[in-house]
Protein backbone atom coordinates (compact mmCIF):
# COMPACT_ATOMS: atom_id res chain seq x y z
CA UNK A 1 0.00 0.00 0.00
CA UNK A 2 0.78 3.29 -1.01
CA UNK A 3 0.56 6.42 0.94
CA UNK A 4 -0.42 9.36 0.16
CA UNK A 5 0.99 12.92 1.36
CA UNK A 6 -1.49 15.47 -0.15
CA UNK A 7 -4.85 14.27 1.74
CA UNK A 8 -6.38 17.57 2.78
CA UNK A 9 -3.40 17.89 5.18
CA UNK A 10 -2.24 22.14 4.79
CA UNK A 11 1.92 22.92 5.29
CA UNK A 12 2.29 24.53 8.24
CA UNK A 13 4.12 27.39 5.96
CA UNK A 14 1.21 27.61 4.28
CA UNK A 15 -0.73 28.63 7.99
CA UNK A 16 1.99 30.92 9.01
CA UNK A 17 1.88 32.66 5.52
CA UNK A 18 -1.85 33.36 5.41
CA UNK A 19 -2.00 34.28 9.32
CA UNK A 20 0.77 36.49 8.66
CA UNK A 21 -1.33 38.27 5.76
CA UNK A 22 -3.98 38.65 7.72
CA UNK A 23 -2.35 40.55 10.63
CA UNK A 24 -0.44 42.27 8.20
CA UNK A 25 -3.84 43.62 6.28
CA UNK A 26 -5.23 44.38 9.69
CA UNK A 27 -2.66 46.38 10.75
CA UNK A 28 -2.74 48.70 7.70
CA UNK A 29 -6.28 49.12 7.52
CA UNK A 30 -6.11 50.84 11.04
CA UNK A 31 -3.52 52.96 9.95
CA UNK A 32 -5.35 53.62 6.77
CA UNK A 33 -8.75 54.31 8.21
CA UNK A 34 -6.63 56.52 10.94
CA UNK A 35 -5.11 58.74 8.17
CA UNK A 36 -8.22 58.75 6.05
CA UNK A 37 -9.90 59.97 9.19
CA UNK A 38 -7.30 63.01 9.14
CA UNK A 39 -7.76 63.77 5.79
CA UNK A 40 -11.59 63.94 5.74
CA UNK A 41 -11.14 66.50 8.25
CA UNK A 42 -8.69 68.45 6.24
CA UNK A 43 -10.67 68.58 3.24
CA UNK A 44 -14.12 69.41 5.52
CA UNK A 45 -11.81 72.30 7.52
CA UNK A 46 -10.71 73.63 3.38
CA UNK A 47 -14.48 73.77 2.71
CA UNK A 48 -14.97 75.45 6.40
CA UNK A 49 -12.39 77.93 5.45
CA UNK A 50 -13.74 78.92 1.99
CA UNK A 51 -17.22 79.84 3.68
CA UNK A 52 -16.05 81.60 6.09
CA UNK A 53 -13.89 83.58 4.23
CA UNK A 54 -16.92 84.48 2.11
CA UNK A 55 -19.34 84.67 4.26
CA UNK A 56 -18.36 88.13 6.28
CA UNK A 57 -19.54 90.05 3.34
CA UNK A 58 -22.92 88.64 3.23
CA UNK A 59 -23.23 88.05 6.68
CA UNK A 60 -26.53 88.75 8.78
CA UNK A 61 -25.47 90.09 11.72
CA UNK A 62 -26.85 91.20 14.94
CA UNK A 63 -27.68 94.92 15.37
CA UNK A 64 -24.67 95.56 17.74
CA UNK A 65 -22.41 93.88 15.86
CA UNK A 66 -23.33 95.20 12.16
CA UNK A 67 -22.82 98.65 14.62
CA UNK A 68 -19.30 97.84 14.97
CA UNK A 69 -18.64 96.81 11.56
CA UNK A 70 -20.19 99.99 10.25
CA UNK A 71 -17.79 101.87 12.88
CA UNK A 72 -14.49 99.30 12.85
CA UNK A 73 -14.50 97.45 10.26
CA UNK A 74 -16.12 98.72 6.89
CA UNK A 75 -14.25 96.61 4.93
CA UNK A 76 -15.59 93.56 5.84
CA UNK A 77 -18.94 94.17 4.68
CA UNK A 78 -18.18 94.73 1.18
CA UNK A 79 -17.02 91.54 -1.10
CA UNK A 80 -12.99 90.72 -0.91
CA UNK A 81 -10.37 88.55 -2.34
CA UNK A 82 -9.30 86.41 0.32
CA UNK A 83 -6.58 83.73 -0.81
CA UNK A 84 -5.93 80.90 1.28
CA UNK A 85 -2.00 80.68 1.03
CA UNK A 86 -2.23 76.90 3.09
CA UNK A 87 -3.26 75.34 6.03
CA UNK A 88 -0.16 74.23 8.60
CA UNK A 89 -1.22 70.93 10.48
CA UNK A 90 0.80 70.48 14.26
CA UNK A 91 0.40 67.17 15.57
CA UNK A 92 0.77 67.15 19.41
CA UNK A 93 1.20 64.52 21.60
CA UNK A 94 -1.90 62.39 22.52
CA UNK A 95 -4.21 63.82 25.24
CA UNK A 96 -4.90 61.87 27.84
CA UNK A 97 -8.16 63.75 28.94
CA UNK A 98 -10.03 63.04 25.84
CA UNK A 99 -7.89 59.95 25.11
CA UNK A 100 -6.98 61.03 21.65
CA UNK A 101 -4.47 63.32 19.81
CA UNK A 102 -4.62 66.64 19.45
CA UNK A 103 -4.66 68.61 16.17
CA UNK A 104 -3.36 71.93 15.54
CA UNK A 105 -4.64 73.76 12.26
CA UNK A 106 -2.96 77.02 11.79
CA UNK A 107 -4.49 79.14 7.95
CA UNK A 108 -1.93 81.29 6.48
CA UNK A 109 -4.10 83.80 3.82
CA UNK A 110 -3.92 86.80 2.34
CA UNK A 111 -5.88 89.82 0.84
CA UNK A 112 -5.06 92.95 -0.08
CA UNK A 113 -8.13 94.86 1.13
CA UNK A 114 -7.46 94.15 4.53
CA UNK A 115 -4.58 95.57 6.41
CA UNK A 116 -6.20 96.86 9.61
CA UNK A 117 -5.40 94.26 12.17
CA UNK A 118 -9.11 94.49 13.76
CA UNK A 119 -10.45 93.39 10.65
CA UNK A 120 -7.40 90.81 10.39
CA UNK A 121 -8.48 89.28 13.59
CA UNK A 122 -12.35 89.24 13.30
CA UNK A 123 -11.99 88.11 9.52
CA UNK A 124 -9.48 85.54 10.82
CA UNK A 125 -12.42 84.25 13.81
CA UNK A 126 -14.69 83.71 11.07
CA UNK A 127 -12.48 81.72 8.69
CA UNK A 128 -11.68 79.82 12.19
CA UNK A 129 -15.20 79.32 13.78
CA UNK A 130 -16.37 77.87 9.88
CA UNK A 131 -12.92 75.64 9.61
CA UNK A 132 -14.05 74.20 12.84
CA UNK A 133 -17.87 73.70 12.38
CA UNK A 134 -17.62 72.30 9.23
CA UNK A 135 -15.04 69.67 10.76
CA UNK A 136 -17.79 68.97 13.42
CA UNK A 137 -20.41 68.58 10.79
CA UNK A 138 -18.66 66.61 8.38
CA UNK A 139 -18.43 64.05 12.15
CA UNK A 140 -21.15 64.42 13.50
CA UNK A 141 -19.66 65.95 17.00
CA UNK A 142 -21.40 69.00 17.41
CA UNK A 143 -23.20 67.92 20.43
CA UNK A 144 -19.58 67.48 21.70
CA UNK A 145 -18.04 71.02 21.81
CA UNK A 146 -19.30 74.19 22.74
CA UNK A 147 -21.09 77.15 20.35
CA UNK A 148 -17.63 78.36 18.79
CA UNK A 149 -16.52 74.59 17.91
CA UNK A 150 -13.41 74.76 19.97
CA UNK A 151 -12.23 72.07 20.49
CA UNK A 152 -13.71 69.67 17.70
CA UNK A 153 -13.57 66.24 18.14
CA UNK A 154 -13.72 62.94 15.55
CA UNK A 155 -13.08 59.59 16.25
CA UNK A 156 -9.68 59.59 17.15
CA UNK A 157 -8.30 63.22 17.48
CA UNK A 158 -9.12 66.31 18.79
CA UNK A 159 -8.68 69.27 16.35
CA UNK A 160 -8.08 73.61 17.35
CA UNK A 161 -7.22 76.24 15.84
CA UNK A 162 -3.88 78.97 15.81
CA UNK A 163 -4.99 82.42 14.93
CA UNK A 164 -4.94 83.11 11.32
CA UNK A 165 -1.39 84.48 9.99
CA UNK A 166 -1.91 87.09 7.23
CA UNK A 167 1.20 87.48 5.15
Amino acid sequence: MILKEDDGQISLEFIFIVSFTIILTIITLNFIAEESELNIAISSGKSGIIEGSLIDSSGIYPKSAYDDYIIDKKNLLKPNHIEINTIAIKSSEFDSKYNKTKIQLQVYASCENIKDKKEQDSLGDRINYNLRKSIANTFNTTNLTNSLYNPVFSKNYIFTTANVVWV
